[in-house]
């Protein structure tokens, strides 16, 4: 027990080195080249983290998307190594809606607050709308957007009711959808318990969808109801030897 301890101890001292590592570098660019290269510094982040927790990724679908192309990632949310997972897989350069509240961190609040991720307010629809709107103007600048349609994370791993947020986005963006499944990172940092587990994850990139004829409220809900039944059935895996 002591051992475990020690050893998440040891985990979490280094995860937070290299929040102030690669966070400090974010901090020094310049206003012009902070979008360019926060991208940059948010994958290689990613990719330390997992080395350090030994978390391992099978990836499938890879060639269904284009780096060079931005979409609407859609992605199911049960843990918070789902960002470092997805800035780890991913190659096209995207954007995070992350709820403001999280600035409050003492120096990762500070990092979020300076880099091109969107903050937004959950109890203000002013705020939301607004997130909307910068999320299409780095859309228009050539970033894709990430965003988790759940609103909050699940903690068994299963997929909850979707929000409307992502598909209004959709709506107003225009940039096809790509569903996105992650099974197995409830088990990384599982909730109540000092520990990191070792495990391999599966993240599934589905092929784009377009919303081209996305006229109305009704269409977008078929949409949000279709794009659910995708990340679903991919979760059959969940429980599921990946290897």
């Amino acid at each position: 027990m002591i051992a475990r301890f020690c050893l998440f101890v040891t985990k979490a001292l280094r995860i937070v080195w290299s929040i102030i590592v690669f966070g400090s570098k974010t901090l020094f660019l310049s206003q012009d080249n902070r979008n360019k290269k926060f991208y940059i510094y948010a994958k290689k982040w990613g990719q330390k983290l997992l080395k350090i927790t030994n978390v391992k990724l099978d990836i499938r679908g890879l060639e269904n998307i284009n780096p060079h192309q931005n979409y609407i990632f859609v992605a199911n949310h049960s843990n918070l190594f789902d960002i470092p997972i997805l800035q780890a897989t991913l190659p096209n350069d995207f954007r995070i809606i992350y709820k403001k509240e999280l600035e409050r961190v003492p120096f990762f609040g500070l990092v979020l607050k300076k880099s091109p991720y969107i903050a937004l307010r959950r109890t203000a629809s002013k705020s939301t709308m607004a997130s909307i709107d910068e999320a299409i103007n780095q859309m228009h600048q050539g970033a894709s957007v990430l965003v988790f349609p759940e609103g909050t994370r699940s903690i068994d791993g299963t997929l909850g009711d979707f929000k409307r947020g992502a598909f209004l986005l959709a709506y107003r963006g225009g940039k096809p959808i790509v569903p996105i499944t992650i099974i197995g990172s409830n088990l990384i940092f599982p909730r109540g318990k000092l520990e990191f587990n070792s495990v391999k994850i599966r993240v599934i990139i589905n092929e784009p969808i377009e919303v081209s004829d996305l006229q109305n409220k009704t269409e977008e809900i078929k949409l949000m109801n279709k794009i659910h039944l995708i990340i679903n059935e991919n979760l059959k895996f969940r429980g599921m030897n990946v290897s």
